[in-house]
């Protein structure tokens, strides 16, 4: 399923955005356990992808963001992604919501601003990586 995700991934970010500097997607995971493979463009600093909810039902909804480099001391990556619930408001779940912040940390965002949730991302694959009943309190992507 993560090769399909990241193949579906790829062709969205190739359609919408050319050859230029795609780099290979990865697959990162929120709090929740939901999944975001995504795919860089570093020609025009966007992110496209996919995020595999696993508190939706596992649905897959389409990702898009950008990005911005800082350089200091040492090298920021400050983006913001919006996931898009495409099958409109259904099964409990919210519609969208934005994840932003200095990579790999980032806090949620919805209609009504801040969500009060702050976590880091980890690798899907990671032996540390998060899960449902490890989830810091919030909503994620379930209405509440």
């Amino acid at each position: 399923m993560l090769k399909q995700n990241y193949l579906i991934a790829k062709i969205f970010a190739i359609a919408l955005f050319g050859f230029s500097g795609i780099s290979n997607a990865a697959c990162i995971q929120d709090q929740y356990g939901n999944q975001y493979t995504i795919v860089t463009d570093s020609k025009y600093k966007s992110i496209t992808g996919t995020a595999k909810m696993a508190q939706c039902a596992d649905e897959t909804w389409g990702v898009i963001g950008s990005y911005v480099i800082i350089q200091s001391d040492k090298q920021y990556k400050i983006q913001e992604i919006t996931a898009i619930r495409p099958q409109g408001s259904l099964s409990g779940c919210i519609d969208y919501f934005k994840l932003k912040g200095t990579y790999s940390e980032f806090a949620w965002y919805y209609d009504s601003g801040f969500g009060g949730q702050k976590s880091k991302f980890v690798a899907c694959d990671s032996p540390s990586a998060a899960s449902a009943a490890d989830s810091t309190e919030g909503q994620g992507a379930i209405k509440r």
